[in-house]
């Protein structure tokens, strides 16, 4: 994922998975990190109608972390 990011650092659905999987190595902070660049990626309208599904779910994350 990291070089998928890399290729597409503007795509929140590569951000997601890559908050996915730091999740999942319980890398918290890093996990945090890319659930907030989901919710900035998908600031206009448009992005945000495309991504609602992982748009809730980084809200969600970032929330159950504080």
């Amino acid at each position: 994922w990291i070089e998928v990011d890399r290729r597409h650092p503007n795509n929140p659905d590569v951000a997601f998975y890559l908050a996915r999987t730091y999740e999942a190595l319980e890398q918290k902070e890093e996990s945090t990190k890319y659930y907030q660049r989901v919710l900035d990626l998908s600031r206009n309208p448009e992005a945000a109608k495309r991504n609602a599904f992982i748009i809730g779910q980084a809200k969600a994350k970032i929330v159950g972390n504080q």
